[in-house]
């Protein structure tokens, strides 16, 4: 059995500093339902630096790039 639990970060509003955002976890409560059935909890709201293209970066000035990574396996 697989237990998943993600950090979710949506960002919401840009400027040429900062990025807003919303956290949430998601996860599955039982970690026993075939097929699992997320349950999304918010955590608080965050503060970025700018996004950026992929490829740019400003050391201390660029937010965390976007998208799917897996850290752990």
């Amino acid at each position: 059995m697989e237990k998943i639990f993600w950090i979710l970060t949506e960002r919401y509003h840009y400027t040429a500093q900062t990025s807003l955002g919303r956290m949430s976890f998601l996860y599955d409560s039982t970690f026993v339902t075939n097929p699992p059935q997320p349950i999304k909890q918010y955590f608080g709201n965050t503060l970025e630096d700018t996004c950026r293209p992929g490829n740019i970066k400003v050391y201390g000035e660029t937010a965390i790039p976007g998208g799917f990574e897996c850290l752990f396996a």
